[in-house]
C-alpha cells in the first residue's frame, strides 16, 4: 500500500531527468544502482539523473527503503542513504 502510494504521488510530476517506475531507462538505472550503491533488489520508484550528459551516475532515486543519492565529485559528501 505505502509503495503504491508513493508511486502515485511520483507519477504525477515530469521534468527533465526524472523518470518514474519502468520508464526508467535500464542503463541509467544499473550505474545509478552502482554509483548510489543501491542493493541488488531494492525496488527503485523514482529517479532524477543529475548528470549533464544523462548517465545517471548522479542524482537522487526514491527507493523502497529511502532516498540514495550520489554527488559529482565536487561536493563533501558523495553518496548517501536516507531511511
Amino acid at each position: 500500500m505505502l509503495l503504491s502510494g508513493i508511486s502515485e504521488i511520483c507519477s504525477k510530476y515530469s521534468g527533465h531527468g526524472y523518470h518514474v517506475g519502468s520508464d526508467i531507462p535500464a542503463r541509467k538505472l544499473a550505474n545509478a544502482a552502482k554509483s548510489m550503491k543501491i542493493p541488488d533488489g531494492e525496488q527503485v520508484i523514482a529517479f532524477v539523473d543529475c548528470t549533464v550528459f544523462g548517465s545517471g551516475k548522479h542524482g537522487l532515486a526514491i527507493c523502497e527503503s529511502g532516498l540514495y543519492g550520489h554527488n559529482d565529485w565536487t561536493t563533501e559528501t558523495a553518496t548517501y542513504h536516507l531511511s
